[in-house]
């Protein structure tokens, strides 16, 4: 996605989440070879549309995305300890 290339993923991991059949990937209904045959035979004969595919699945990505991770976990540390006895920075 990142690299603005549609995803060819499986139903497992909650991959579909981010990837719209179709519209910035492809999603296999299965993880057994009969399932991801058919979701390559999709790709394959959708091949013409891969460039704006590939633009959305990075525009998924970016939309997707923490622009500062670094800070989010901080934060939510931070609130974690203000909430519990003895941590620095607590309230009690």
């Amino acid at each position: 996605m990142f690299c603005a290339r549609p995803c060819l993923v499986t139903d497992v991991g909650d991959n579909a989440r981010l990837i719209t059949d179709g519209v910035n990937g492809y999603v296999a209904t299965g993880d057994r070879p009969h399932a991801l045959a058919a979701a390559l035979e999709r790709a394959w004969a959708g091949r013409h549309d891969w460039k704006t595919m590939g633009q959305r699945a990075f525009e998924t990505y970016i939309a997707d995305r923490d622009p500062t991770p670094g800070k989010t976990v901080l934060s939510l540390l931070e609130s974690i300890c203000a909430t519990t006895p003895g941590c620095p920075g607590s309230t009690d």
